[in-house]
């Protein structure tokens, strides 16, 4: 099947789906198993406005659209509210924005639940430019885009907003995308935009993982005030003509974790070392510059007595210290560290025995501490702990030691990033 709007319907929804639905009454309105296998839609008009779609599919359930190319309307397809909605091998071409799944509706039965984007692809540069392969807005949850790929000139490639636990319903935001490849981004392109996005709990309500990331574009991910993003297993290799960063994250962000197995390639597509970050709490940060992980001096295996000190982490990284010279312009906001130790005396002690790094400062500044405890536990038993340590306006952090005796603490600090 192929259907071409002329010219004298650049306002024209090509399909509707359900020209029934009403936002002030989804049960009401509701359709359900729909299937749609096949076909070409092609916009002909010179000048599509924001009333053009391909297709219109609100407060459908069970709505399966299946190896369909849609190209140069405005929006290709537009959809919301009810649940399990699944798109398979579609091809979105020259549209200015692929998807819009909108806040459709307020009431009960109006937020969207279980959307599943498999095997899409996406070439932009219609319509001036293309804002986006997939945008998202609003209540939803159980969000999946699997497989695929973008490829062209958008502003973002998926952009989800204001996307909260959904009201009235237990079920969290779970918003998933993975195997995706991204390329040729251009302008001020960011493949991955999420604003205002709150996971559900734990670290796996919004998840980015295994996806490839070429070309271009100044960001590969970019994140304004969420919260509980997992960040894992992704290829970052962008050329970085244009200086650009693989992740920016806000200082609104909390709860972002980076997983062992990102990888990134420099400008002349040699890998740089795995991200070896493990939990971290971002409030700072809009660069993640990785490392390996960096002993600092004085405190790799050394017995220590009780005391505190600010570490000059210039000195303490020598060259893995960025250089501020080379166009950066600031000290580091903070590290990412992992901390060792043991002592030969935790098991008697009464008081604390560990390891505090915190902002630095004085021994009193404890602003967003991260503490290693060992009171209580067996003499000479090795723990440790790995998190986020902001800095001083000098990039600098306070270390606080708390030994059973004289030099009866051992202490390994170690640095795996640094946040710009």
């Amino acid at each position: 099947m192929r259907r071409e709007p002329g010219s004298h319907v650049q306002h024209t929804v090509a399909f509707n789906l359900n020209s029934n639905a009403n936002p002030c009454n989804p049960p009401g309105t509701l359709r359900t198993n729909i299937t749609w296998r096949g076909g070409h839609l092609l916009c002909t008009a010179s000048n599509p406005t924001s009333a053009s779609a391909g297709i219109e599919c609100y407060n459908i359930r069970d709505l399966t659209i299946e190896r369909v190319k849609i190209e140069s309307f405005w929006y290709g397809i537009k959809f919301a509210g009810a649940d399990t909605y699944n798109f398979k091998a579609l091809h979105l071409r020259l549209c200015h924005v692929g998807f819009l799944l909108d806040n459709w509706s307020d009431q009960d039965g109006g937020t969207t639940i279980s959307v599943h984007w498999q095997d899409c692809t996406f070439a932009g540069g219609g319509i001036s430019q293309g804002t986006a392969a997939i945008q998202a807005f609003g209540r939803m949850t159980n969000v999946m885009i699997s497989g695929g790929s973008v490829n062209g000139d958008f502003d973002t490639g998926f952009n989800f907003r204001n996307n909260f636990p959904p009201l009235a319903l237990d079920n969290p935001v779970a918003i998933t995308i993975e195997g995706v490849h991204f390329e040729q981004g251009v302008g001020d392109t960011k493949y991955i935009w999420f604003e205002d996005a709150q996971g559900g709990n734990g670290y796996l309500g919004i998840s980015i993982c295994g996806n490839a990331f070429h070309g271009n574009s100044p960001i590969a991910l970019k994140l304004e005030r969420c919260r509980r993003v997992r960040i894992d297993g992704n290829r970052f290799a962008q050329t970085k003509t244009g200086g650009g960063r693989p992740i920016e994250v806000d200082a609104n962000c909390t709860s972002i974790y980076l997983g062992g197995a990102n990888w990134l390639a420099d400008a002349a597509g040699q890998a740089l070392p795995n991200c070896l970050c493990n939990r971290a709490e971002l409030t700072l940060a809009p660069e993640v510059r990785l490392l390996n992980a960096v002993p600092l001096t004085g405190y790799d295996g050394n017995s220590q007595s009780s005391g505190s000190a600010t570490i000059d982490m210039s000195s303490a990284l020598g060259a893995n210290y960025p250089l501020i010279s080379s166009g950066v312009g600031t000290a580091p906001k903070g590290y990412w560290v992992n901390i060792q130790a043991r002592d030969s005396g935790s098991a008697a002690a009464t008081g604390l025995v560990g390891v505090r790094l915190s902002k630095g400062g004085v021994m009193g500044n404890v602003e967003r501490q991260l503490l290693l405890t060992l009171t209580k536990l067996p003499n000479n038993v090795l723990a440790g702990v790995s998190g986020f340590v902001p800095a001083d306006g000098n990039g600098d952090i306070n270390v606080a030691l708390f030994a059973s005796g004289t030099n009866t603490l051992d202490v390994w600090i170690a640095v795996t990033a640094i946040a710009m």
